[in-house]
């Protein structure tokens, strides 16, 4: 009778433990932010130069990201154009004047 007792305080201390790993708590939410393109019309091709927030006007035509959102964190203007384009989600092109 003693030993079932023991056995029993072991079986719940383990199932005890298990519970308690088993369940994880929700991951934070990740938000993202929304990042222009700024250039001139001589720099529309070339420019890699990002300001946070949505245009306030339409962007202009050309090949490039005009905007783009990218993971909270993430600041376009410390990567490639290449990195921006790999990372960027919700993208239009275009350029937007500065």
């Amino acid at each position: 009778m003693n030993r079932m007792k023991i056995n029993m305080a072991l079986l719940a201390m383990v199932l005890g433990i298990s519970a308690a790993f088993a369940f994880k708590p929700a991951e934070p939410k990740k938000f993202s932010v929304v990042y222009r393109r700024i250039a001139t019309a001589a720099t529309k091709e070339t420019s890699n130069t990002w300001v946070q927030g949505a245009p306030t006007a339409s962007c202009l035509s050309a090949t490039k990201i005009c905007t783009a959102t990218f993971a909270d964190g993430y600041n376009p203007n410390e990567h490639s154009y290449e990195d921006n384009v790999a990372n960027a989600t919700s993208v239009q092109s275009g350029y937007r004047p500065n």
